[in-house]
């Protein structure tokens, strides 16, 4: 009778642990979805930035070409 006890007891451990292991996959799938999104919108900002430094970089380059043709227009 102590060993269909023991039996039980270990089905039923072994039962337990199964499912704690599918809750536990279950969260590392919804972990690797919040993961990629992440990473996604990661992407998309450092693309941003580049497109913003870009359009800084020729803003800078019309501020320097306007400041010089009114230097040239003063001068004259």
């Amino acid at each position: 009778a102590q060993s269909q006890d023991s039996l039980a007891t270990a089905k039923a451990h072994g039962e337990s642990a199964e499912r704690e292991c599918q809750r536990l996959s279950g969260e590392v799938e919804k972990l690797d979805a919040k993961l990629s999104s992440a990473e996604a919108e990661a992407r998309a900002l450092v693309q941003d930035k580049g497109m913003m430094a870009g359009q800084l970089q020729e803003k800078d380059q019309q501020a320097k070409s306007l400041e010089q043709r009114l230097n040239d227009a003063l001068t004259k």
